[in-house]
């Protein structure tokens, strides 16, 4: 059976649930929730994803969600994914970020994108428990055809309440399993379809991992999150396994007017890193060949 996800049937609809069921682990365990403390109280933030290109180890997120923290003075805490572990603050790492001269609005910057670059000790700390993705995992230059199947995984704060005694954080994530967004209720302000992935988000048209499973929460929180193509148009589906999902992008924003969750290509976050690290060109060159210098 050749895949497509416009007008499945009920077998290709049981296909599409399968393959956001089964992808499910691999996500999580390379999504990074962000927590900080206020009034004493442990708030989740945003999320991200966890990166690795040679030694080196970052996480790709959203821009403006460090727009948030640093205006508000808070600091940021990540986790392991160990039980009972203690946070690891993020202090003193470096932010690169898209351009802006709108810190948090960013109305004048298309793609709200930021790489944080973990020192070598949290690099491994986290690793403990969760794992970094590498570059053959990365779809840079997916062709967003609109039969292809997406998924936008991360954790939103509907899901991780706040701990009124700041001793335990939260961290539940949520897939929103769905397709592209192709204007079918109209253009949506500043769109750049160079650098953006737009996904479907009406809540009955998100397929959940299992029957039985609550509907899709509000997204709020998810901002920085990994936007992946579970299954791409035109494959086999007896050929299809987990292992053939890629991350093609990061969500930034929650369009209400448009049903639609905005990200960014994730061609933009290596953008950051190869320009800026030359001595990581090399691995970037072997995975994507002569277009790793159109990144």
């Amino acid at each position: 059976m050749i895949f497509s996800c416009e007008q499945p049937t009920d077998e290709m609809k049981a296909f599409m649930t399968k393959t956001s069921r089964d992808c499910r682990a691999g996500c999580d365990s390379a999504t990074m929730p962000f927590y900080t403390m206020q009034n004493n109280k442990g708030i989740q933030c945003g999320s991200g994803v966890l990166l690795q290109v040679g030694e080196k180890h970052f996480i790709v997120t959203a821009a403006h969600t460090f727009d948030i923290l640093t205006k508000a003075d808070l600091g940021v805490g990540i986790t392991n994914g160990v039980i009972n572990d203690k946070l690891i603050e993020l202090n003193n790492i470096t932010v690169r970020t898209s351009q802006t001269t709108d810190p948090i609005d960013r109305e004048d910057d298309p793609f709200d994108i930021a790489v944080l670059e973990l020192p070598g000790d949290v690099g491994v700390e986290v690793s403990r428990g969760k794992r970094f993705l590498h570059l053959n995992e990365l779809d840079p230059f997916d062709r967003q055809d609109p039969r292809s199947w997406y998924m936008v995984f991360g954790y939103p704060t509907a899901w991780n309440p706040s701990d009124d005694e700041g001793k335990r954080v939260h961290s539940t994530a949520c897939s929103l399993n769905t397709f592209l967004y192709c204007g079918e209720r109209g253009k949506l302000p500043r769109e750049c379809p160079v650098t953006e992935i737009l996904m479907d988000f009406k809540k009955e048209h998100c397929i959940p991992d299992k029957e039985g499973d609550p509907d899709p929460p509000n997204p709020n929180g998810m901002s920085g999150c990994g936007i992946w193509r579970l299954a791409h148009a035109g494959i086999e589906t007896t050929r299809w396994k987990p292992g053939d999902a890629r991350l093609v992008g990061i969500e930034h924003t929650w369009n209400k007017d448009f049903h639609v969750l905005r990200g960014t290509r994730i061609s933009c976050a290596l953008q950051l890193i190869y320009r800026h690290h030359k001595d990581l060109r090399p691995a970037f060159e072997f995975h994507y060949g002569p277009r790793a210098r159109l990144l």
